[in-house]
């Protein structure tokens, strides 16, 4: 399998299973799936993933209040494109079970990837008893 999966054609300047400690304050663009959501009460925490492995980026309210709000709304498997910078996680908090386990990438700005695909789901979950996720529109999200 390549390990090389950046190009001049690229939305992103990293992979998920490229960072480190190396590139601590480094600014980065990475593109991915939400493979989890962990909501703490005042900070969001996503395991982003691609195939080249997960980083967890956090969404702060005092840091990017815009961003965390839509942070709030996503959910699982969703596509999206984050921009932030890499910040060491505290000693505590470390993963040494993955090769990103050092750092997290602070959130500055969100985007949906799959906002086509999104739109009709919700849309069309909009109809039925139970929206999809508590949203009514996709324009909830974009």
């Amino acid at each position: 399998m390549p390990t090389d999966f950046l190009n001049k054609y690229s939305m992103h300047t990293h992979t998920c299973g490229q960072l480190t400690a190396a590139d601590v304050d480094a600014t980065v663009t990475l593109c991915g799936w939400v493979s989890k959501r962990r909501d703490h009460g005042g900070l969001i925490f996503v395991d982003l993933r691609d195939r080249a492995g997960i980083t967890q980026c956090v969404f702060d309210p005092d840091h990017a209040a815009d961003v965390f709000t839509l942070g709030e709304k996503m959910r699982p498997e969703w596509s999206i494109r984050i921009t932030g910078y890499v910040r060491l996680r505290p000693d505590d908090t470390a993963n040494p079970n993955l090769p990103t386990g050092e750092v997290e990438v602070g959130v500055d700005a969100l985007g949906a990837l799959a906002v086509e695909c999104m739109a009709r789901a919700i849309n069309r979950a909009a109809t039925q008893a139970e929206p999809a996720y508590g949203l009514k529109a996709a324009s909830d999200f974009t």
